[in-house]
């Protein structure tokens, strides 16, 4: 994994090694998660402000500075348009207690 390569720790001698009273890989699972966490308020940032209330077409006009053009059109076509973000089937968004439920397991 390539995780793995950044957690690693080197020895206390190495130039690299800038925490050394730090074990990095101690902290592995709350810096993942604090980045997916990171990369889901900025990924939401995106679609509020270039997607939302928008025809598709326009928000893929509207590339957000920073952000590569395929990876944008996935991004609007793929993600933002897919039913598990949209909501219900019904057009209704789905129930807050179940997304709790299935997003702290």
């Amino acid at each position: 994994m390539k995780t793995e390569m950044f957690f690693s720790r080197k020895d206390s001698t190495s130039k690299l090694d800038k925490f050394e009273s730090v074990d990095m890989i101690d902290h592995h699972d709350h810096i993942l998660g604090w980045m997916k966490e990171l990369w889901n308020k900025w990924r939401g940032h995106l679609h509020a402000k270039y997607v939302k209330d928008k025809p598709i077409y326009q928000a893929l006009k509207n590339l957000p500075k920073g952000v590569g053009k395929k990876e944008w059109e996935w991004l609007v076509n793929e993600h933002f348009s897919s039913e598990s973000f949209q909501g219900e089937k019904d057009g209704n968004p789905p129930d807050l207690a179940i997304i709790f439920l299935e997003t702290r397991n």
